[in-house]
């Protein structure tokens, strides 16, 4: 039996996670079986457990009162770390309010349906849906040169995108 595990966990503090869908055929069409979730803080079960280490968990707000991109974690009475993600490694800070490196692990058993993964960090998944890289994937007919190159094209454009500004792409 072949064994496939999802490992979450932040490898660091630019990186919160390598998520991994598993992609299965059910009924002639490829559908993701996800092996993994983005520990972001307002997941609530983060979110409570951040609150309880006495971290506050929101986004940050702009001159105007606006809330800026995603919840960060904060301390209680100050504006730092201002981190986007829930877990990660090294971050003494953060560790005061709860955040931490312990992973999540989840136990995929390899059968015949299951065509393809895909191991990617949250930069990757932030622009594209599982739907999306079955979709890519579909169109390259196995070839994985085609699939290489089509990731690089995305990766120099969302690399672009976000230099203008996240806003840009929603």
């Amino acid at each position: 039996m072949r064994r496939c595990v999802g490992l979450f966990g932040g490898c660091n503090e630019s990186c919160t996670a390598f998520l991994i869908p598993v992609f299965v055929e059910q009924g002639g069409q490829l559908k993701a079986k996800e092996l993994s979730e983005d520990q972001k803080p307002d997941l609530e079960c983060e979110r409570q457990r951040i609150l309880k280490c006495g971290g506050r968990v929101e986004p940050l707000i702009d001159e105007n009162g606006e809330p800026i991109g995603p919840h960060r974690v904060w301390l209680p009475n100050m504006m730092l770390p201002g981190l986007a993600m829930a877990r990660s490694i090294g971050d003494d800070i953060a560790a005061t309010v709860g955040v931490h490196a312990t992973p999540e692990i989840k136990v995929h058993d390899l059968t015949e349906r299951d065509k393809f993964m895909v191991v990617a960090s949250d930069g990757v998944w932030e622009f594209l849906s599982s739907e999306d890289v079955v979709e890519i994937v579909k169109g390259c007919a196995g070839d994985a040169d085609r699939v290489w190159s089509i990731y690089f094209s995305y990766s120099r454009f969302f690399r672009h995108a976000v230099s203008l500004g996240r806003h840009t792409l929603r």
